[in-house]
């Protein structure tokens, strides 16, 4: 199977959070998204030596998610994602 880079939105908890690092544990890269900092700083510490990054991000607010976006294709170096997993709210 190829790796693919997938965006999770809403994976500070829950089903999220579960597909999050199961998808990175399977070789994944995963930017898992999420309002809450807090949150998504403990999933990215339970996370450790597998590829799942975090980003903040708010999927009500349009300028939230085109700072995703650019942090996403810059991460990526304009490669962009593979797969959203849109889970939020």
């Amino acid at each position: 199977m190829t790796s693919q880079i997938i965006l999770i939105t809403g994976a500070t908890s829950g089903i999220g959070r579960a597909a999050a690092l199961h998808l990175a544990k399977a070789g994944h890269r995963v930017f898992a998204t999420g309002r809450r900092a807090a949150a998504l700083a403990a999933l990215e510490k339970e996370a450790k030596g597998i590829k799942l990054e975090t980003l903040v991000m708010d999927v009500t607010k349009l300028q939230s998610i085109a700072k995703a976006k650019a942090e996403i294709e810059e991460r990526t170096k304009g490669y962009g994602v593979d797969a959203v997993v849109n889970n939020a709210g």
